[in-house]
C-alpha cells in the first residue's frame, strides 16, 4: 500500500556493465513468479516498476575555446533535482563560476575567461530527492594572443515600473583615453543614443511605458579586439504602494491643541528626529537653548527646533506631556526682533541656518536641545572679509551636515573683492571662520553674467547647485533651445575636492544633445555626496514625450562635471505624465527617494480633493503615494505643500492648511505634520511595511504568486560593522498566509551567534505534520572542506523553550544533513551552531556559511504548512566567498503583501550589526526594493 524508496551509488546501473543489482520479492521463495521489480546493471535500461531517481545535470559552453580575457557563457540545466537552490558549481579557478556557490537547477552565467592561458574545468553538482546526486563538468581551452577588453555592465534595479530610474555602470579594461564604449539596446529607453562612453562610468535612464525584458548592452573597442556584456531589467506594472499612515502635527501648543498662527517651511535633519520649522504663532510651547522656558512676545516669526523623536511623530504621548520647541531666532543678545524665515537644519543636527528680514542670514550652531548648553548663539552667516555686513539682501540659505559650511543668495556686492557683476550671487561661508566664496562664476572664473539665486548644498558640502540665469557657465556651450527667449533659468552646480571653485556644469540639459532647457529651471536639492539631485523645470525638451505643458520634477545623476541621467520623476505608478503642475522637490540621501507637491489629480487614485497633494516618489520601483492622508485614509479638505523628506528617507514632513488631517485641528490656518514613511520606518534597523509583492512576470508554475527571497548585506556606509542579527518577514493579513513551499534560508554563523530560522507550522484540523530538515555548509577557511556543528530543533511557546532534536555532525556542500521528524502544530525553531572554535573567535571574521530547507507537509498526504512568515537570524560581517550574509526565501501560492523588518544594533546593542541594507528579490532574483 505505499512505495519503497531505496538508492545507491552506482554509475552502471543500465548501462550494461558489472555492477550491484536489486531485486525486490513479495514474498519467499525467491522465484520469478514472486518478483516485484528489479534493476539489473548487466542489461541496458532495464528497470520495472520503479526508478531511479539520481538528477541528470548538464553544462555547456557557449565556445570551447575562447581567448584570454574574451567573454564566455555557461549554462547549466538538471533534471530530477529537489529544492529551490539544488545545484552546487565549483572549480572555474581564475573565474567568478564558483564564488555564488548555490544555483537553481537551470540558468547561465557570463564571464570573462581568466588571462592566463590554460584548460579549466567548470563542476556542477545537483542533489535530488533522498540526497540523490549529479554530476557533470566541462572544459575551456583559454589561449593566448590579443587580448579583447572584459567589459561588466550591471542595471539597478532589475525589476522597475514605467518610467521608473535605470542605473547602468559599468567597468572595463578598454583604455582609458577616449570613449571606447558604444551602447546598444535598451528598446525604448535613450541608452542606444548616447553615443560614444567611456571606458569605465554611470548613466541612469527612464524605463520604456512598455511592460518586458528589456536588454541594454555595452561593447568595448582595443584596437580590434572588443569585449561586450549585456545586462536585463524587467519593466511591469507597478502594484499598488503601501497605505499611508496618519501624520501628527508639530506645531502644537502646551497642552496639545494646534498653533495659534501659520506653521510652514519644515526642514529635517538625517533621520527625522528633528525638525525646525517657521511659525507666526506667539503661543508654541517653547524654551531656550538653556532649557529655560520662552514666551514668545516679538510678533514676528519665529524658527523653532523640534529634537524629541516622540515629539516629531505626534505620539499622543508627546502631546499629552506638551511638546516643548526650542527657540532659534536669537543672537547673543537674545531672542531677536526681526522676523525669520525659511529654515535649512543641518542634517547631523548640527546647526540650523535661516534668513530674516533685515537681509542677513543667519546661523544657529549647537544648543539644539536643553542638553547642550546655553553659549551658542546664532551669528551672521554673510559679513564680508572684514566682518562687515551684506549691503545686499541675502536669502535662501541652505547648510551641511556639521554646519561647518552654508550657502545662500545675495545682491550684495562687498562679500568678495570681485563682485562686479551687479546681479544676485551665490557664496558659501564657513560660519565659524568666516571665510567666504563666490560659488557662481563662470568658466573663466569671472562673476555668472546672470542673476543666480536658491542654491543647495550637499551634505558633505563638496557639491553646490543653484539656479541661474547667466550663460557663460560650464555646460551651456550650446546655444539656447529655440523656445527659450532670452534668458533661461538653468540649475547649475560645482563639485570639488578642496573648493568649489567656478560652476562645473548644468543639469538642466538634453543628456543626449547637451541643449540647455528650453523652460525655465528651479529649486534644485542634493542628495548626501551630491550624486543625485532633483529640480523642477518648465522645459520640454529635457525628456522626450514632456507634452503636459505645465512644470514638472526631474531626478539626475552627476558624475561631478556633468549630469549622466535626466529622469522625470512626477509621473504615475506606471509613467503616465501629471495633468497638473509638480513643484518644490526634496530628495534622500542615496538619491532613491523623492518627495514633491503637485497640483496633478492622475499621480495616485482616487484623488478628488480639488488640492494640492504631498507626495513621495521611489524612483527605482516607480511607486508613488500621496501622503497627506487623514486618519482614515480619506483624502485632505486643504492643500499640503512643502514635503520635505529626512535623509535617510524614514520620514516626511509637509505644511498643509487641512482641518481634517488631524482631530480638533480648529485653528484655520497651515501646520506643520510629520510622519514616518511606511516603507523604510528606521534606517538603522531597515524595513518595508506592507510592501506589495507583484505576480511574477513570466508566471511561475510552482510559485503562482510569486517566490521572494529577502537579503541582508552591507549598507552604503564605508567598512563592515560585523555583529548578530535577525529578519522577521512577515505575510501581513487577512487570509491563511501560507507559505507554499517552505523556507529556504542561510548566511554566515560565528561562535556568538546561530544560524537559525522560525515558523509556524498550523493546519485547520491541527493535525500533526511532518517537518523536513535539510542543512548544508562550509568553513570560511576552506571553500569545499567542512564544518562541525550543533543542530537543534526547538519548539517554543509564550513562556517555554522544548528541544526536540538535537544532534551534532559535520556538514558540507556535497552530503546534506538531513532529518525528517513528526511534530505538533506549533511554533518552532532550527538552529545550527558551529563547534570546536575557542570562545575568543567570537565576533570578527565568520566561522562558516549554512543552508537550511525546512518544508513540512501532514504525516501520510501533501498538505499543512508553514503560516505567516519567517523569522531568520545570523551573523554579518565580511563574507569570505563574496555572497551575502543571509537570505531568507519563500514561495507563495496566493498574493499578499509583506512587512520585513531587521533587528540588529539598536535591539542587540553593541553586539548587533550595523549598517545593514535590506534587499527584496522576485521570483526572477531581480530586486524589488532596497532600503537604503
Amino acid at each position: 500500500s505505499g512505495t519503497l524508496p531505496f538508492s545507491y551509488n552506482d554509475p552502471n546501473i543500465g548501462q550494461g556493465n558489472p555492477g550491484i543489482g536489486v531485486y525486490i520479492y513479495t514474498r519467499m521463495p525467491f522465484t520469478s513468479a514472486n518478483l516485484l521489480a528489479f534493476v539489473d546493471p548487466l542489461q541496458v535500461d532495464e528497470e520495472t516498476n520503479c526508478q531511479t531517481l539520481a538528477p541528470s545535470v548538464t553544462l555547456s559552453l557557449s565556445s570551447s575555446q575562447v581567448q584570454a580575457g574574451q567573454q564566455v557563457t555557461i549554462n547549466w540545466q538538471a533534471q530530477r533535482t529537489q529544492g529551490t537552490f539544488p545545484c552546487v558549481a565549483f572549480e572555474g579557478q581564475g573565474t567568478p563560476w564558483p564564488e555564488e556557490s548555490l544555483r537553481p537547477a537551470v540558468g547561465l552565467q557570463t564571464f570573462a575567461a581568466p588571462m592566463s592561458p590554460g584548460q579549466v574545468e567548470f563542476a556542477m553538482e545537483c542533489q535530488g530527492a533522498n540526497g540523490l546526486l549529479g554530476e557533470d563538468r566541462v572544459v575551456l581551452n583559454v589561449t593566448s594572443g590579443g587580448t579583447a577588453p572584459m567589459v561588466q555592465l550591471d542595471a539597478n534595479p532589475g525589476r522597475t515600473s514605467p518610467g521608473g530610474v535605470i542605473n547602468l555602470e559599468w567597468t572595463s579594461t578598454a583604455p582609458r583615453e577616449g570613449f571606447p564604449c558604444l551602447p546598444a539596446g535598451g528598446q525604448g529607453t535613450n541608452w542606444a543614443r548616447l553615443g560614444q562612453l567611456p571606458a569605465n562610468g554611470r548613466r541612469s535612464v527612464a524605463a520604456p511605458a512598455n511592460a518586458g525584458t528589456i536588454q541594454f548592452q555595452l561593447t568595448c573597442s582595443s584596437g580590434s579586439l572588443s569585449g561586450n556584456d549585456v545586462t536585463q531589467v524587467i519593466v511591469a506594472s507597478s502594484s499598488t504602494p503601501p497605505p499611508s499612515v496618519q501624520p501628527g502635527a508639530t506645531s502644537l501648543t502646551a497642552n496639545g491643541t494646534t498653533a495659534a498662527g501659520t506653521s510652514i517651511r519644515p526642514s529635517l535633519n538625517r533621520d527625522g528626529s528633528a525638525l525646525v520649522f517657521e511659525t507666526s504663532a506667539e503661543n508654541i510651547s517653547a524654551i531656550l537653548p538653556s532649557g529655560a522656558p520662552y514666551t514668545d512676545a516679538n510678533g514676528k516669526k519665529d524658527i523653532f527646533l523640534i529634537t524629541s523623536a516622540a515629539a516629531v511623530t505626534g505620539s499622543s504621548a508627546a502631546k499629552g506631556a506638551g511638546m516643548q520647541a526650542v527657540l532659534c531666532s536669537l543672537d547673543e543678545n537674545g531672542p531677536l526682533t526681526v522676523a525669520t524665515t525659511n529654515p535649512r537644519l543641518a542634517a547631523t543636527g548640527a546647526g540650523a541656518t535661516f534668513e530674516s528680514d533685515d537681509g542677513q542670514i543667519r546661523t544657529f550652531l549647537g544648543g539644539l536641545g536643553r542638553t547642550s548648553g546655553a553659549t551658542s548663539s546664532a551669528a551672521p552667516s554673510t559679513p564680508g572679509a572684514l566682518g562687515t555686513p551684506g549691503n545686499g539682501v541675502s536669502a535662501n540659505p541652505d547648510i551641511n551636515q556639521d554646519a561647518t559650511a552654508v550657502v545662500f543668495d545675495s545682491t550684495s556686492t562687498n562679500l568678495v573683492g570681485f563682485d562686479t557683476n551687479n546681479v544676485p550671487d551665490i557664496f558659501m561661508k564657513d560660519p565659524m571662520s568666516g571665510a567666504i566664496e563666490m560659488i557662481s562664476v563662470g568658466a573663466g572664473g569671472e562673476p555668472a553674467n546672470g542673476p543666480s539665486t536658491n542654491p543647495s548644498i550637499s551634505a558633505d558640502g563638496r557639491t553646490v547647485f543653484f539656479q541661474t540665469e547667466a550663460t557663460n557657465m560650464d555646460g551651456l556651450e550650446q546655444a539656447p533651445a529655440r523656445r527659450a527667449k532670452g534668458s533661461v533659468l538653468q540649475v547649475c552646480g560645482s563639485t570639488a575636492n578642496d573648493g568649489l571653485g567656478r560652476t562645473r556644469g548644468c543639469a538642466s540639459v538634453d543628456p543626449i544633445t547637451g541643449q540647455p532647457g528650453d523652460g525655465p529651471s528651479r529649486n534644485v536639492r542634493m542628495s548626501q555626496t551630491g550624486e543625485f539631485g532633483v529640480f523642477e523645470s518648465e522645459a520640454t525638451n529635457l525628456v522626450e514625450n514632456d507634452t503636459n505643458g505645465v512644470s514638472d520634477v526631474f531626478w539626475f545623476s552627476w558624475d561631478g562635471s556633468q549630469a549622466t541621467g535626466v529622469v522625470r520623476v512626477s509621473t504615475g505608478a506606471n509613467g503616465e505624465q501629471a495633468n497638473g503642475a509638480s513643484r518644490m522637490p526634496s530628495i534622500s540621501d542615496d538619491g532613491m527617494t523623492v518627495t514633491f507637491e503637485s497640483d496633478a489629480t492622475n499621480l495616485v487614485t482616487p484623488d478628488g480633493n480639488g488640492q494640492t497633494d504631498a507626495f513621495i516618489k521611489y524612483v527605482m520601483s516607480g511607486q508613488i503615494q500621496r501622503f497627506a492622508t487623514t486618519g482614515t485614509g480619506g483624502e485632505p479638505n486643504g492643500s499640503a505643500s512643502q514635503v520635505v523628506v529626512s535623509g535617510d528617507g524614514s520620514t516626511v514632513a509637509f505644511a498643509s492648511d487641512a482641518d481634517n488631517i488631524l482631530p480638533g485641528d480648529a485653528n484655520d490656518r497651515p501646520d506643520v505634520f510629520v510622519a514616518p514613511n511606511p516603507q523604510v520606518l528606521d534606517a538603522n534597523e531597515p524595513a518595508l511595511l506592507m510592501a506589495a509583492l507583484p505576480l511574477p512576470n513570466p508566471p511561475n508554475p510552482n510559485c503562482s504568486a510569486g517566490y521572494f527571497t529577502a537579503v541582508i548585506d552591507d549598507g552604503p556606509g564605508p567598512g563592515v560593522q560585523p555583529g548578530i542579527f535577525g529578519v522577521a518577514m512577515e505575510l501581513d493579513p487577512p487570509g491563511l498566509r501560507e507559505l507554499s513551499g517552505g523556507v529556504n534560508f542561510g548566511g554566515l554563523m560565528d561562535v556568538s551567534q546561530v544560524g537559525f530560522a522560525s515558523v509556524n507550522l498550523a493546519n485547520q484540523a491541527n493535525e500533526n505534520q511532518r517537518l523536513n530538515v535539510n542543512l548544508l555548509g562550509r568553513p570560511s577557511s576552506n571553500p569545499g572542506g567542512s564544518i562541525p556543528v550543533r543542530v537543534t530543533i526547538n519548539r517554543r511557546t509564550a513562556t517555554t523553550i522544548d528541544t526536540v532534536f538535537q544532534t551534532d555532525t559535520t556538514i558540507d556542500l556535497q552530503t546534506p544533513f538531513q532529518t525528517s521528524l513528526i511534530v505538533a502544530p506549533g511554533f518552532y525553531e532550527a538552529l545550527v551552531a558551529p563547534l570546536g572554535f575557542p570562545a575568543e573567535a567570537a565576533g570578527g571574521a565568520a566561522e562558516g556559511e549554512f543552508f537550511f530547507s525546512l518544508t513540512t507537509g501532514f504525516v501520510d498526504r501533501p498538505g499543512g504548512g508553514f503560516q505567516g512568515g519567517a523569522i531568520v537570524g545570523g551573523y554579518h560581517a565580511e563574507n569570505p566567498f563574496g555572497g551575502v550574509s543571509a537570505f531568507a526565501a519563500i514561495c507563495l501560492g496566493e498574493q499578499y503583501t509583506s512587512s520585513i523588518r531587521v533587528l540588529s544594533a539598536p535591539t542587540y546593542g553593541p553586539s548587533g550589526a550595523g549598517d545593514l541594507r535590506l534587499r527584496l528579490l522576485d521570483t526572477n532574483q531581480q530586486t524589488i526594493y532596497s532600503v537604503p
